[in-house]
C-alpha cells in the first residue's frame, strides 16, 4: 500500500504472515525445495515458477481482460504515426509480459502525479520483460511504459 495512504497493514496480510512464520521452520527451506524438485521432476525456482503461472493465469482465465486493455493501448496507440504500426498481438503479449514482471499486485496511479514506488515497479517490470522478450521491438514496450507512466502525451 502507498505510504502516504491514512490506513494501517494490509488487511490481515502482514499479520496473517507473521502468524504463518511461528509454524514454518525457514531452517529446513532446503528440504522442502528439495522435496518439491523430487515430487515435480524439476529444478525450476520460485521466481519462474511465479512468471509462469501469472502468465497462466493471464492465458486462461484473464485473456478477455488481458484482450481488452491490448484494445485500448491499441486505440492510444493509432493517433500516433511513430506507434499505429503497433499490431494488437504485439501489444497484448506486452501487456501480459509487464505484467508477469510486475513485483506487486497493483500499482496506484490515480492521477498524473506518478509515485517514485509505482515508477519503480513499472520501471522493473519493463525492463525485465524487454531483455526476456527480444523477438518483440523494444519499442513496444517503451510506448506501454509511457503509457503507464501517464508521459504519452498524444492521449
Amino acid at each position: 500500500m502507498p505510504d502516504d495512504w491514512q490506513i494501517f497493514s494490509t488487511t490481515g496480510y502482514v499479520f496473517m504472515n507473521s502468524v504463518n512464520g511461528i509454524f514454518v521452520e525457514t531452517r529446513n527451506a532446503k528440504a522442502f525445495d528439495d522435496i518439491y524438485g523430487w515430487f515435480t521432476r524439476t529444478k525450476a525456482n520460485f521466481a519462474d515458477i511465479v512468471y509462469n503461472k501469472k502468465k497462466l493465469i493471464m492465458e486462461v482465465a484473464m485473456s478477455s481482460e488481458v484482450n481488452m486493455l491490448a484494445h485500448y493501448l491499441n486505440e492510444i496507440a493509432e493517433v500516433n504515426r511513430h506507434t499505429r504500426d503497433f499490431t494488437l498481438n504485439n501489444l497484448a503479449s506486452a501487456i501480459k509480459e509487464f505484467i508477469a514482471f510486475l513485483p506487486v499486485y497493483r500499482t496506484y496511479i490515480y492521477h498524473a502525479d506518478v509515485a517514485e514506488r509505482d515508477r519503480r515497479y513499472i520501471e522493473h517490470a519493463v525492463g525485465k520483460a524487454k531483455r526476456n522478450n527480444p523477438a518483440i521491438n523494444e519499442s513496444v514496450f517503451n510506448f506501454l511504459r509511457s503509457v503507464l507512466l501517464l508521459e504519452y502525451t498524444d492521449r
